[in-house]
């Protein structure tokens, strides 16, 4: 049940086309500005962000802590990506992913996350509160 309202919600934002197509394009168009190599979408990580997403959602608080108090390391190794690097950037109350990207943009510390070199791959969820207030969680990250 929970995946499925995650799903319904970036189906909502127009996250998920077919096979969760274009997921990172906003982000991965700051790092072609930036002249770095596209992230390449992956599941795991995306799994890894829905977890998080979900988690800042049923709370209600914005946190790098995820359920039982893991960090987004643990997260991903969790979720079966083997990261030797790995940086997450959460967000809420912005309403699409155009707004979030741009936000993320401003802020030194996710612009820094977003535009590591070390980052290969990358998973980006939405999830919504019953009022509807979005939470939003990427993943970066690089295999060992």
């Amino acid at each position: 049940m929970r995946r499925m309202r995650v799903l319904a919600a970036m189906l909502a934002a127009g996250l998920a086309g077919p096979a969760g197509a274009g997921v990172l394009d906003a982000v991965n168009a700051q790092r072609g500005a930036a002249g770095l190599p596209a992230l390449a979408e992956d599941a795991a990580l995306t799994r890894a962000a829905e977890t998080q997403a979900v988690h800042m959602a049923q709370t209600g608080q914005l946190s790098h802590a995820g359920p039982r108090g893991r960090g987004v390391l643990p997260r991903i190794r969790g979720a079966g990506f083997g990261a030797c690097f790995a940086a997450e950037n959460v967000a809420w109350g912005q309403r699409d992913l155009a707004e979030v990207t741009a936000g993320w943009m401003r802020s030194p510390g996710h612009r820094r996350n977003i535009l590591d070199r070390r980052a290969t791959h990358g998973g980006l969820a939405l999830a919504k509160t019953a009022d509807g207030r979005p939470y939003w969680a990427l993943v970066l990250a690089a295999r060992c």
